[in-house]
């Protein structure tokens, strides 16, 4: 699924959790009595007597089709508290100031139940944990369809394998569903992908002077960049994906650590909270500029350091400001500039 229409359901999702559960637990019980299927997958269950067995019968493909729209349900309450939780962590690390080198096993708690460590809240948690919404769902089915329902999350990891611009959340639960005439345990693992575009980036929040949210360009291209493409990603504060860059997970981790999973911006040289930090060694890439990745003449050879001339980005205030706008030599042969645009800083 792509990342768009992720958003889109994640947009819809929220309103429709937050707001429609009546509604769907309603269209659920419809579709539940609706209809009588035969058995979807395999399950520990006990049956009473012979001479109840249609009743029994029944009540099996009710069970059965909760447990199926009970996962279904779980798999969408994760992308919306897997996506409030990322936003609380970074939260969290602007409030401490700090990265989080922990973030795979202090996510999923934020998740799970709306802690980062121990008894310390996650931001923005409150009533948006997987717990909180799976326990919802369950207490309604209680309600509605006379069902004892209860749910144990097993494990929540988090890794960042697919997509640039997305993180990897596996979940493994157990349910445990019954009425007077039968009962179900059913286990299952899953994976979502938890969007992370509107999300603050770490590493202008700790090592930056100023914030940025992500935001994807829409320039799908792996190769033959040019400087218009760089423009409309300075101007529009977008980030693109490449296999040189840092990863969002590291990104929150602290790590500037090459990765597949990258993604890089450009920094605003000419902010006045920028402009002390500009030097003639530094390039305007978003990773290597916090960093302090020096390209100096002493450790490099010259033409390390480009400086564009304004003739190849007319938007981007470069030459002969100072500071201009700069690039190191991998990045200017990136994005196709011209020699004659440029000169060495060194």
């Amino acid at each position: 699924m792509g990342l768009k229409t992720q958003l889109s359901r994640l947009s819809r999702l929220s309103a429709g959790v937050l707001h429609g559960k009546k509604g769907f637990l309603l269209t659920l019980l419809a579709l539940l009595l609706s209809t009588l299927l035969a058995l979807m997958f395999s399950a520990n269950i006990s049956n009473p007597p012979d001479y109840k067995m249609d009743l029994v019968q029944n009540r099996i493909t009710i069970l059965n089709y909760y447990v199926e729209s009970f996962y279904d349900y779980a798999e969408q309450v994760t992308v919306v508290s897997g996506y409030t939780a990322l936003q609380g962590m970074v939260e969290y690390i602007d409030s401490t100031g700090h990265y989080q080198p922990n973030f795979r096993l202090r996510y999923p708690s934020c998740i799970k139940n709306g802690t980062v460590i121990g008894n310390v809240p996650c931001p923005g948690m409150d009533g948006r944990t997987l717990e909180a919404y799976l326990y919802n769902l369950s207490e309604a089915a209680g309600k509605e369809l006379k069902l004892a329902s209860r749910v144990v999350i097993n494990n929540i990891t988090v890794s960042q394998d697919s997509d640039p611009f997305a993180l990897d959340v596996h979940v493994n639960l157990t349910l445990f569903v019954s009425d007077k005439f039968a009962n179900i345990t059913a286990t299952r693992a899953y994976d979502t992908i938890v969007p992370i575009i509107g999300v603050r980036d770490p590493i202008f929040l700790i090592d930056g002077t100023y914030s940025r949210i992500i935001r994807k360009t829409n320039i799908t291209k792996l190769e033959l960049w040019n400087s218009r493409d760089l423009e409309q990603m300075y101007n529009e504060e977008e980030y693109r994906p490449t296999k040189e860059g840092v990863s969002f997970i590291h990104r929150l981790e602290g790590e500037y650590v090459i990765d597949d999973m990258g993604i890089e911006s450009y920094v605003l040289h000419t902010l006045p909270e920028v402009m002390p930090l500009v030097n003639a060694s530094l390039s305007m890439v978003d990773y290597l500029f916090w960093n302090k990745t020096s390209f100096d003449c002493e450790s490099r050879a010259p033409m390390e350091i480009m400086a564009i001339n304004q003739s190849e980005v007319p938007s981007i205030p470069t030459i002969p400001l100072d500071p201009p706008f700069q690039l190191d030599a991998d990045h200017w042969s990136t994005f196709n500039l011209s020699s004659a645009g440029a000169w060495p800083t060194c």
